[in-house]
């Protein structure tokens, strides 16, 4: 069994890979070659869709940063049903020395997606992240990010802590990262494995291009599955090859909609499972067996408990009945799972088979 069919088996859904060339996506840019900067040395990389009451804080929050360096913004505007295409073009025309918009006439998630698509055009040294319904709270975010880069060259990605606020700004809580007090890769590394969401905003993080190319080359079937936690993905490859840094001020603000990742209780079920596997892949992509075990425990344990609060009762029983492969792999996870998780599953089994 490849990994990719034990991953799609404990996912009980099909795991799209795309392994094509990202520069092939369909795309038509928006620019002024003129005037745009001809050596940026960060990109921040933005996607957005249907982003129309959020977008322009999102650019707006990237125009304020104060640097002594040039940087661009690559908005990658995914066929929005909205005015969110037509908010991006008037921005480029207000800044032309820095915005370019990438674009299509239609959505391009069947091409490879426009994550990919972004990156691949992104020409600075650095990549820092703000999806298009986030925004940074502070002037000096990227300047910041930026002396902690050129202090030291074994760091790749350096991130801030943030607030999570709704729809309309209102403060919802705190974000800090779980790098807090962590000093290496080994141990930050260690953290976003037992993380039960993120390590990280995405929205407060800076990265090198060149190790995040590179990694996500190296561990390729984790680059190029389409999972709803792309940022996790992201960061394992990043600190396989380097360290991370953890600015303490808050810098970010993370929007939590009913359209975003985590704005629903189904979605945020999805991408917490996305989120479990990904560990898993990596985990077992570098032969990290004790973890491996860890994180499949970890797996089973949240099927059987978000997966039943999460998901229609009729889709959780659906999840176990699928594939008798799928009940071998559950019990040979089982293996020295807590009591109390067996004895939950088995209770829910019996459930199942009283209800068919």
């Amino acid at each position: 069994m490849t990994l990719k069919e034990e991953l799609e088996i404990l996912r009980g859904e099909p795991i799209e890979v795309f392994d094509g060339d990202p520069m092939d996506i369909p795309c038509i840019e928006t620019s002024d070659s003129e005037r745009l900067c001809g050596h940026p040395v960060v990109s921040v990389l933005m996607t957005t869709y249907n982003h129309e009451p959020y977008i322009r804080q999102a650019i707006e929050g990237v125009m304020m940063q104060k640097t002594d360096f040039e940087f661009e913004l690559v908005i990658g505007e995914d066929c929005s049903h909205d005015k969110t295409r037509e908010i991006c073009f008037e921005y480029q025309k207000k800044y032309p020395s820095k915005i370019r918009v990438l674009w299509w006439h239609e959505n391009v998630s069947k091409y490879g997606g426009n994550g990919r698509r972004v990156t691949a055009h992104c020409r600075g040294k650095f990549i820092a992240f703000c999806e298009g319904d986030d925004y940074w709270t502070s002037p000096e975010k990227l300047q910041r990010q930026m002396d902690v880069f050129r202090g030291n060259q074994k760091i790749g990605l350096v991130t801030t802590s943030g607030v999570i606020v709704d729809s309309s700004c209102r403060f919802i809580s705190d974000f800090t990262s779980s790098f807090v007090g962590l000093t290496n890769s080994t141990e930050i590394k260690g953290a976003i494995l037992s993380a039960f969401w993120f390590g990280v905003l995405t929205c407060a993080v800076m990265c090198r291009r060149d190790i995040l190319r590179r990694s996500l080359g190296n561990m390729t079937l984790l680059s190029q599955m389409r999972l709803r936690c792309g940022d996790v993905q992201m960061e394992l490859a990043v600190l396989d090859k380097s360290d991370a840094y953890f600015i303490s001020d808050k810098m970010v603000a993370y929007r939590r909609t009913a359209a975003s990742a985590t704005g629903n209780p189904l979605s945020n079920f999805c991408v917490g499972r996305d989120g479990i596997l990904v560990r898993y892949a990596y985990a077992k992509i570098k032969g990290l067996c004790y973890e491996q075990d860890s994180i499949m425990k970890w797996y089973i344990n949240y099927m059987a408990e978000a997966g039943f609060q999460f998901l229609p009762y009729s889709t959780w029983l659906d999840y176990f009945r699928k594939s008798d492969k799928k009940v071998v792999v559950i019990k040979r996870i089982l293996v020295g799972s807590s009591k109390r998780v067996i004895k939950q599953i088995i209770r829910r089994l019996r459930n199942k088979a009283e209800n068919v």
